[in-house]
């Protein structure tokens, strides 16, 4: 159902400079965005969970009585709590979770050997905070996220749509099939439609979503409906998570173009080494057997992907996998060749004069690390 949120708002002050349109704006604005939005002014309020020192101590039942609440596992209440180094360990005579200080500032829950979760610690005097951090948006977070993140995403991956549509490698193809992985709130169709009319060199780019979110797919239903640009079309709204193959949604057209941005982290929570090979496991299996072993592949049994990433290292370290994708490799998939690479921060401080960015920073520089790949079956 399209947002009721369509109060009139003036248009964003770069627009005369051609860095905002009308369409992206009002996008932006029937999907939730609004001037008067009552932000949290940080996209991660963070809940205080513990104090590092404190455990085992004071703040033991605190920690078990979250762990419980927040997981429903209900023999932390009978677990003994041990310390050693980074360590921290509780366990029962048929189960244990660890909780892993693995840098100075970032920990890992781990239960019954599966990843579960990250947190965020903080020095306070001679106390470490430890804080929840939250990957996964839902409800007004949603939102929120239009307002903190989608405007400084925008700039990063419009930026990488220009390298690639100024390539060949789609040769005289008028209809692009784009399949977008971990699509927010319609995040890349919205760079999309921030293109200049020659950077689409009369083509037509028919994307399909793969998105986990509920209220972000509600999100993508407002843009497919809202939409005025010829030039993009949302074809397909898939609600699936591509870590999980219980249940996939079957795909109704080919795909030349799989573009991930800013979603590894969404992928690499829910494994348990937290490596970058296990990454490319998932990214495999997805592509071979979803796409590739559908034949839903439709660029001469080559597929072209793209993934975008910023600096965050919160959930992920994307830089190093990036770094070293090629000498990872996947399991079933040929990497044909490099199409476009690239690592550096980009000058988008053009984006605060929109309207609908709400952050507490005075610059908008993104660091924009991408590869594009194009990837055929091994023989």
């Amino acid at each position: 159902m399209v947002s009721k949120s369509t109060e009139s708002l003036s248009m964003c002050k770069n627009e005369s400079q051609g860095l905002c349109n009308k369409n992206v704006h009002n996008l932006m604005l029937v999907m939730g965005a609004s001037e008067s939005y009552n932000y949290k002014g940080w996209l991660f309020q963070r809940q205080f969970i513990f104090h590092w020192n404190s455990v085992p101590g004071d703040h033991t039942d605190r920690l078990k009585n979250f762990l419980v609440s927040k997981y429903n596992i209900e023999w932390v209440k009978y677990a003994s709590v041990v310390k050693f180094g980074d360590f921290i360990r509780m366990s029962t005579n048929n189960n244990y979770l660890t909780i892993f200080r693995y840098c100075k500032d970032k920990a890992r829950l781990t239960i019954d050997y599966k990843k579960i979760d990250a947190f965020y610690l903080e020095p306070k005097g001679d106390r470490l905070c430890v804080y929840q951090n939250y990957p996964i948006f839902e409800g007004d977070e949603c939102r929120q996220y239009l307002h903190e993140y989608v405007p400084l995403h925008l700039p990063q991956i419009v930026y990488v749509l220009r390298h690639i549509l100024q390539k060949t490698i789609f040769g005289e193809a008028q209809s692009i099939k784009i399949l977008d992985i971990g699509s927010g709130p319609a995040t890349v169709p919205l760079a999309f439609c921030k293109l200049k009319e020659d950077s689409f060199k009369s083509r037509n780019f028919k994307i399909t979503t793969v998105e986990a979110s509920k209220t972000f797919n509600n999100l993508i239903k407002n843009f497919k409906y809202l939409n005025q640009n010829k030039h993009i079309e949302i074809v397909d709204i898939l609600e699936c998570d591509i870590t999980n193959f219980m249940y996939k949604p079957a795909l109704k057209s080919g795909v030349d173009w799989i573009i991930m941005a800013n979603s590894l982290s969404a992928i690499s929570k829910d494994i348990s080494r937290y490596s970058g090979e296990d990454v490319a496991k998932v990214l495999n299996k997805f592509i071979y057997y979803y796409i590739i072993y559908n034949k839903k592949i439709n660029y001469n049994n080559k597929l072209l992907m793209t993934i975008i990433e910023g600096s965050s290292t919160t959930y992920f370290n994307s830089e190093d996998y990036l770094n070293s994708i090629e000498k990872i490799g996947f399991t079933d998939l040929k990497i044909v060749s490099i199409v476009h690479k690239d690592n550096q921060s980009i000058n988008a401080d053009w984006i605060k004069n929109c309207i609908f960015y709400k952050t507490k920073y005075n610059l908008c520089k993104p660091v924009v690390i991408t590869v594009s790949l194009l990837v055929g079956l091994k023989k």
